[in-house]
């Protein structure tokens, strides 16, 4: 299973495999970004606005707040 958070910023994705799908969507359901994963740590750095926002890593998804 993989760990999704927040991190000074940025959105972590920790235990996920390579080339997982990582979907970000804001609180109306608009993608901003959408990424694969990379190896066991992956960091969106994307200069995303604060506010919450829906991770999805393989169809798993997590709230985070920037």
């Amino acid at each position: 299973n993989s760990k999704v958070f927040a991190n000074e910023g940025q959105i972590v994705v920790l235990n996920a495999h390579e080339g997982d799908e990582i979907v970000v969507t804001d609180i109306a359901g608009r993608v901003v970004l959408k990424e694969n994963a990379r190896a066991m740590k992956t960091i969106l750095n994307n200069n995303l606005n604060s506010g919450i926002y829906i991770v999805t890593v393989e169809g798993v998804a997590t709230k985070i707040v920037l």
